[in-house]
This record gives C-alpha cells, structure tokens and sequence, in this order.
C-alpha cells in the first residue's frame, strides 16, 4: 500500500491528468447519449454517420442514402472520411449511434496527452502542462463541436496532436501514422498537414537534418495528392458531379479589396476571438504555429456557409489543435523575455478558460447549459424505443424527421423526410421538426400536408409530437 501511495505521489501530475481524461470522458459520453435518448440529436449528421458505419458493419462498406435522393452511394461522394470504415468493428460492442458519440469523446479526450507532453517538453514544467491539458478539456469551442453528434473530423483534433508532438519529438514513423489518420478524417484536413510539412522541410533544409527534411517532403507530397485527388477525382466520381463544398466558395468582386474585406469582417474576427479568448489570447505571442491553420482559416472565413465561422460545431476542429500548439510556444516567448512568471500565466489561462466556459460552455453552471433539457423525460421518448425494436428489420426503409433520424438509421434506406417519404415503408415525424426545419420549412410543412392526405399511408401511431405512417 505504501509503494502504491508513494508512486502516486511521485507522479502526481500524472495522475491528476489520468483523472481529468476519465472524468470528461465519464461525464460527456454520458451527456452525449442523454442527448441522444432525449431526440436531441440530428438526421444531419448522427444519422448520416451511424448508416454509413452499419452498413460498412454489415458489409456494404461506406454506405448511405444520399440525403439529397433516393439512391444508396458511398459516403466518398460527401466527404473522404474514410476512417469511418476503421469505426465499423466497434458495433461488435454495441451497434448505435452512441457508440460513436463516446468514440469521439474517448478520443477529444486523449488529446489532452499530448497536450500535456508538449506543455512539459517546451516549457520545461509540469504544472504549465497540467494547467494547458486542463484548458483543453474545458476549451469551449470543443465541447459544443462535440455536443453536435457525431463527426470524423473531430477525431483530426487528437491525431494532429500526436503527429506534431511526436514530430518534434523526431518519433517519425509514428508521427506519420498519425498523420495518415488525420487524413483519413477529412479531405481538407490534408492542406492544414502539408502546410505543416512545408514549414517542417523548410526548417529541416536549413539546419540539414535528411530525415526530418524526407518526412517533411513526404507528408507534403501525400497531402497534396491526397487533397487534389479527394476534390477533383474521388468526390465527382462517387457522386457524379463537383464536389458539394465548392459551391459556398465563389468570386466576392473584383479586385484585391474584395478579399481582405471577406475575410477581415465582424463574423470572422468574433470567430477568431470565440476561439483565442479561453486561453488568453497568448497564440498571438507565436502566431508562426497559429499560422499553420492557415488554410483551414481561409477554408472557413471564405465560405458562404455562415456556420462554418461558429463554434456550435465541428468546423474549427482543425484549427483547434494550432490554438493550443502556438499558446504553449506563445508562453515559452513570455517566460524567456520574463515579461511574467508561471504563476501568473497558469492564472490567466484559469481565469479566461472558465470565463469562457461559463458564457459559452455547455457544463451545468454555464449560462447556456442544455443539460436541464436534456434531462426533461418526454412520452416520446419511450413510443421511439418501441418503434425502434418494432422496425429493427434493416430491410424496412423508412422516412424520418430531422431529431429521429439517427433512431432509425440502421437500416439498407433510410431518407429524411420530404417529398422522398413515399419511398418509404414507414415515416415517422416529430411535428415540431416539421414546423421548425432548418433545412426548408415551408416545403417540409407542404410535404407534411401531402402525406396527411395521401391515401397510400395510414397513420398507425400518435403520441403528442410523434406520428407514425405505414404504407398501405
């Protein structure tokens, strides 16, 4: 007993990280799946994800219907997240939805390590790395991307992590493997890597280090192909046409002025501010590794898709990992030119992560907190239990609404509802979905009319919110 306590004490900081880790991934896995339980999650994208894992599980790899159709094609034609395949064996365990939503918390929680490793490796103390893996896993911004279901790209956050950390620590090979995952998250992740790899082989050139200079090279050779191929062969491939994304991107006007005002906005800099304020704006005393998210910045701050410029979801995944890799070097510049003492920085990130986390946080004492909501216990909730083991025959092809989408979605077809539903067996709505759809409300509210009046379909199941219809 007395080895155990003297080891533990030894190793303090390590444990008390070991504790953090576990405790976010106790407390988020089970809010994600209250959430989930509670027909908070979402037809876009829980429902997308988990079709695409079960069928891969059952054998139809990378597997959907098209949400915008009726057909089934490969989820290439949406996004190359092809690391959802490597998902799949875990449904051994339990096949749904939740298990992909404790999947992602497990992993955001594991960045925490390399946080704290590359806090201790470049600052030389453990209580600043400590201090850094503790405002990552209060990092606003993560937990609400976190809180929206389920998306690969969050799974990038972690694994950029490892590949820099391990890269300065000249651990290559498995850098590389990191590297290789973060890729397999999403197609654009490849551009924030092989910029990285650019300014790698840069730094390798000059001091003449052949084997940081051949993995810099070849990361930067991979992403590149990997991007290119990703946009302009895989996409159009799978689904037909041009990849979706480049439809938000077009020309703003003419001329240079155009641009800088496009990305030097209100919406951008309240985005750039969301994400710099929890650890005290000190990613702006090294903003070189800031910088290395350049490209996932103009990915965002160019498209006319709003929601990419907010931190209520996935879209700043990628930049996240650089927030905290140019704070940690930004107080490394703060310590050497003794501008303050460690006491005083782990203070301020405290003080500004627990600002932030009460203002925008979804933690119980934050002002915004969703947990109460999804503690509320609503009828509903028990008939779609039911319903779910009723229509558990992955053969039957149903129409759901927007909140019970990732309920029904192990199945071959599985459409979200709209004019599409008379493809279905079944269609299930929750009429608050129908009256507040984000996606178009007045056509789901015209197609929801149609299929009031529609002879082919019987209503077969009411409960306040929740209709049921069956094919005749």
């Amino acid at each position: 007993m007395k080895k155990i306590i003297d080891f533990l004490f030894k190793n303090k900081t390590e444990v008390i990280l070991t504790f953090l880790i576990l405790l976010y991934i106790v407390f988020f896995s089970f809010l994600h799946i209250v959430r989930h339980d509670s027909l908070h999650s979402n037809y876009y994208d829980l429902a997308i994800m988990d079709q695409t894992v079960y069928n891969t599980f059952r054998g139809r790899i990378l597997e959907l219907t098209n949400p915008e159709g009726i057909n089934n094609f490969k989820r290439m034609a949406i996004h190359n997240d092809i690391i959802l395949a490597f998902l799949a064996p875990f449904y051994l365990i339990y096949s749904g939805a939740q298990t992909l939503v404790v999947i992602q918390t497990i992993v955001i929680a594991l960045g925490a390590i390399p946080i704290y490793l590359l806090g201790k490796m470049i600052l030389k103390s453990k209580p600043l790395g400590i201090t850094f893996a503790f405002a990552y896993l209060m990092y606003s911004p993560l937990q609400r991307a976190g809180n929206f279901d389920f998306h690969a790209v969050l799974l990038a956050v972690t694994f950029l992590l490892f590949m820099f950390y391990l890269f300065l620590r000249k651990k290559y090979w498995i850098s590389f493997i990191f590297f290789v995952l973060s890729i397999f998250s999403k197609e654009q992740i490849s551009l924030t890597a092989g910029f990285f790899a650019f300014i790698m082989a840069v730094t390798a050139y000059r001091k003449k280090d052949r084997k940081k200079l051949f993995f810099s090279i070849l990361i930067l050779l991979i992403s590149v192909v990997w991007f290119f191929a990703s946009i302009w062969l895989i996409a159009p491939y799978f689904r037909g046409g041009q990849h979706f994304a480049l439809s938000r991107y077009s020309n703003p006007g003419d001329g240079l002025f155009s641009y800088i005002n496009l990305i030097f906005n209100y919406d951008n800099l309240r985005y750039l501010f969301l994400l710099l304020f929890p650890l005290g704006f000190l990613s702006l005393f090294s903003p070189w590794y800031l910088l290395i998210a350049l490209p996932e910045f103009m990915v965002n701050f160019l498209s006319s898709h709003s929601q990419m410029r907010g931190i209520d979801n996935h879209y700043a995944a990628i930049i996240i990992p650089f927030v905290f890799i140019s704070a940690i070097f930004g107080v490394n510049e703060i310590l050497k030119r003794k501008i303050l003492d460690s006491k005083k920085i782990i203070l301020i990130i405290i003080v500004f992560t627990l600002v932030m986390s009460y203002y925008k946080g979804i933690l119980p004492y934050s002002k915004d907190s969703s947990l109460k909501l999804f503690l509320t216990h609503r009828s509903e909730m028990d008939s779609v239990k039911i319903w779910e083991n009723k229509l558990k025959d992955e053969n039957i092809s149903v129409s759901v609404s927007e909140s019970l989408g990732s309920h029904f979605s192990q199945r071959i077809k599985m459409y979200r509802f709209s004019e599409t539903y008379r493809y279905a067996d079944y269609v299930l709505i929750m009429r608050n979905d129908i009256y507040n759809d984000w996606l178009d409300k007045k056509q789901s509210i015209k197609d929801y009319e149609k299929l009031k009046a529609d002879r082919g379909y019987n209503m077969i199941y009411k409960d306040n919110d929740l209709e049921i219809y069956k094919k005749i």
